[in-house]
């Protein structure tokens, strides 16, 4: 299990200058391996899981020196590498991937996703033409329709013809250049209508992109 090379990218992914600043780690004395994991590599298994990684457990441990701080996810395979006859293993492959910001990336569109499923205002998410990609269940209890009824539908469906001339074919443009707030009358399902006060605005990519719209009803 001592440590024999490594490569660039995993030195950085660990904070290490170079290699030879953790020659003395043995892999079996690593945190993220328990018994079981200990056992299965040593018994010639592939393993594949995920960890946290704790620096500054490693920091207060001296392990071995490290420039990062806090915690990072990191997904492994260690691969043990056998003799050309597979009469024994004669070394271990670590293949590290840091997917601490992925890890974070999907904590957070969970959250966001059970937020907009809890709250008691009517929320949609459509496309840049306003079809239809997503929609609460308030939204359905609300508009007598089922998700599966929307999804893909265009938003005019909901419109009232008795809206002020003008003012619903305003709010796309108004929404994709900044933001849309106002009062209007929508229609349910069975055809009765109501008036709604509703917000709209762009959501964006990592670049600043507007990759589609979301409207906040009640």
């Amino acid at each position: 299990g001592e440590l024999i090379n490594s490569n660039k990218a995993s030195l950085k992914m660990f904070g290490i200058e170079k290699t030879d600043d953790v020659k003395h780690f043995n892999l079996f004395d690593g945190m993220s391996l328990d018994d079981v994991k200990r056992k299965k590599l040593q018994n010639g298994e592939i393993l594949t899981y995920q960890s946290v990684f704790d620096f500054d457990k490693v920091n207060s441990l001296g392990l071995y020196k490290t420039g990062r701080n806090g915690t990072a996810t990191f997904d492994y395979i260690i691969t043990p590498l056998f003799k050309h006859d597979d009469s024994s293993i004669e070394g271990y492959l670590l293949q590290v991937t840091d997917i601490t910001d992925r890890k974070r990336a999907e904590e957070e569109i969970s959250m966001l996703a059970h937020s907009l499923k809890s709250v008691n205002e009517c929320v949609s998410i459509t496309d840049m033409n306003d079809n239809i990609v997503f929609v609460n269940e308030s939204f359905c209890n609300t508009y007598g329709y089922t998700k599966e009824e929307l999804i893909g539908r265009h938003l005019e469906i909901l419109r009232s013809p008795n809206n002020q001339p003008g003012l619903t074919d305003n709010i796309l443009p108004s929404t994709i250049h900044s933001e849309w707030k106002g009062e209007l009358l929508n229609i349910r399902k069975d055809g009765t209508e109501f008036p709604i006060y509703l917000s709209t605005t762009t959501i964006k990519d990592k670049e600043g992109n507007p990759i589609g719209l979301i409207g906040v009803a009640s």
